[in-house]
């Protein structure tokens, strides 16, 4: 099988089931899926998750994806270490990343408990998966370790160039694992032929206790059915425990961190709530169901059986934040021996879980559970297909795009590593969502002006939305990473730089800073200025850029593009701050510096990625 083929089927992996993750996480998952027939649901918990809380990335030992199988009489268990690239030097480091596994491992055969006060979902379900064997089949375990890369050299050569590193995991298991069978090897591109057939897996049930009452309705000719009820919030906790955040992945936003939810805000009385009711026993834990607003869970399918339901593929469209503040109170160390199993299995929360086969009405129900609470406009279009497009787009080019609220916070803090890793162009920066809109929004002109001015309008109306966030204008990742630089700098380049000043009854340089972006924006283009674009928008530069300020600097206030003199004019000379006094006196300044008519940047730059692809590959 091709590495281009496998990169394609990892990405549309991706982006049906985890696209909160990033593409090269789901490689070990999407292999599960495709050698072992697991739902692409299940092989995501044999997974090692990167987003566990901790400083050192994954607490996962160098295990990435694991699975048991029963095979002519004996039980094998594969342990891999998936490199999502093509370069062998990264196989051999597969194999001196899994030389962490083999003393974790032995644990975990031994029945003994976890001595690491965090640990990655992929060793907790481990655990608990190897503790299902009975001790007769753990005992006669066959080992395989595997590297799964996608480096196209021949097998044999590749066996060659890794035996080295080869030798030296084989020296720790033996040592760690000595009474086992084991085996040692990788998987590359060759041994991945699957074939074009589409095989449909069916996902497993996932039961939950609900006292349930039905409804449905019909949106675009499809029907739509919700349960509603009182449900266990240990169940929705341990069905997050197997998920971790890709439970969330169609929800609008990441558990937020900040001081101001989890010490002062709705995650810090949650846990107050849970300590009252499963430590100190001083409140009813049934009248958690009283006190919250409810749960919002989209299933795939839903079957009923009494007061017991099977859901199958759940994703959580609201209520994150408490089921992770709830999990994150089970599992505290401090106090987790003090909590009362009896109590904690009483704590009820209201919950509807709907289905339907049209994804435009899961988008929306997401967007109006979460209207009820404060959100930004932005956060409502976080899973619009366009957004995690540009997602995937801007991190081939190894940029972080901020669609989600909170999600550049959460890697930050959870998992720092992957910046300097996976998104080294970043420069510990993000493209936020936002920002991008109103620098689209400016350098359209005129007619984008508006919508830049008041960014909440863009997300909050379809038609705005489109206008800004099409295929037209998010053509080039380069020429947006250019303009979100731009949209950093230029109203320090504005005030401390060119000096500019109000005039009179005028506006501040302030307010006129997505003019000057669209004064700027069409210069460009007119000027056919490629060379400018690629320079300062490879990478995120943020304002310490000291070359790129002082390259802005010279080109508003040349001569050429006349764009410092335009502002004085016509924009900051204007009689009034009025939006209609500063739209007339755009016009005008635009059409002082000729910057009318066919002028299109989207249109000019729009190759740009494919010219920077071109040159880098030869």
């Amino acid at each position: 099988m091709k590495s281009s083929k496998i990169r394609e089927e990892v990405e549309a992996f991706q982006i049906k089931t985890a696209y909160s993750a990033a593409t090269e996480d789901c490689f070990p998952a999407w292999y599960l899926h495709r050698k072992y027939f697991l739902p692409e649901t299940q092989a995501l918990t044999q997974c090692s998750d990167p987003a566990i809380d901790g400083d050192t990335k994954g607490y996962d030992f160098g295990l990435d994806a694991y699975h048991i199988l029963r095979q002519d009489g004996r039980v094998r268990l594969f342990l891999l270490q998936a490199k999502y690239s093509g370069s062998i030097s990264e196989v051999k480091k597969g194999f001196r990343d899994l030389k962490k596994l083999p003393a974790r491992l032995r644990r975990l055969l031994d029945g003994l408990e976890s001595d690491e006060s965090k640990e990655n979902k992929i060793i907790v379900n481990l655990r608990r998966d190897l503790n299902l064997l009975s001790p007769e089949e753990r005992k006669s375990l066959i080992l395989d370790f595997m590297v799964l890369h996608l480096c196209q050299e021949d097998h044999e050569i590749a066996s060659n160039e890794t035996n080295h590193s080869r030798s030296e995991l084989g020296a720790q298991i033996e040592e760690e694992l000595p009474d086992y069978t084991f085996n040692l090897g990788h998987i590359g591109p060759d041994k991945m032929d699957f074939g074009d057939i589409d095989t449909k897996i069916p996902p497993p049930w996932v039961p939950l206790e609900l006292t349930v009452a039905e409804t449905t309705a019909h949106h675009n000719n499809t029907e739509a059915q919700m349960l509603y009820g009182i449900a266990k919030l240990a169940e929705l906790v341990a069905m997050y425990s197997l998920r971790r955040d890709t439970l969330f992945s169609k929800n609008v936003r990441y558990f937020i961190k900040n001081a101001k939810n989890t010490e002062r805000g709705p995650s810090a009385k949650i846990r107050e709530t849970l300590a009252q009711m499963c430590i100190k026993g001083t409140i009813d834990p049934g009248l958690f169901a009283f006190f919250h607003n409810g749960v919002t869970v989209f299933a795939r399918a839903i079957r009923k059986n009494g007061n017991r339901i099977e859901i199958q593929d759940p994703y959580v469209l609201n209520g994150c934040q408490t089921i992770k503040t709830a999990y994150l109170f089970s599992m505290d160390p401090k106090i987790k021996d003090k909590l009362q199993q009896d109590k904690w299995a009483q704590v009820t929360i209201p919950l509807r879980i709907t289905t339907t086969r049209d994804e435009n009405l899961v988008q929306t129900i997401t967007i109006n559970n979460n209207r009820q609470n404060a959100i930004p406009p932005a956060a409502l279009r976080a899973n619009n297909p366009l957004q995690l497009e540009l997602e995937r787009r801007f991190r081939s080019r190894k940029i972080f795009y901020e669609r989600q609220e909170g999600s550049f916070a959460h890697i930050l803090d959870s998992n720092p590593e992957t910046l300097i890793e996976d998104y080294e162009n970043s420069n510990d920066l993000a493209i936020h969502i936002v920002e991008l809109a109103r620098s689209i929004a400016a350098a359209q002109g005129e007619e984008g002006l508006s919508y830049a001015l008041h960014p909440n309008d863009i997300f909050e109306h379809d038609g705005t939305y489109h206008k800004v966030f099409n295929n037209r204008t998010t053509a080039s990742t380069i020429f947006l990473t250019f303009l979100q630089n731009t949209h950093d700098m230029i109203f320090l380049v504005l005030k401390r730089d060119l000096r500019l000043e109000k005039i009179g009854n005028g506006p501040s340089p302030s307010r006129v800073g997505y003019h000057a972006i669209a004064l700027l924006a069409r210069h460009l283009a007119k000027s056919n200025k490629h060379d400018f674009v690629l320079r300062f928008g490879q990478e995120r530069l943020g304002k310490k850029a000291a070359d790129f300020r002082e390259e802005l600097r010279k080109e508003l206030g040349n001569h050429r593009s006349g764009i410092q003199t335009a502002l004085k004019e016509h924009l900051l000379s204007a009689p009034d701050s009025r939006a209609e006094t500063l739209r007339e006196s755009y016009s005008a300044a635009e059409r002082s510096l000729r910057l009318r008519g066919n002028i299109d940047p989207f249109a000019t730059f729009a190759n740009l990625d494919e010219e920077i692809n071109t040159s880098q590959s030869t």
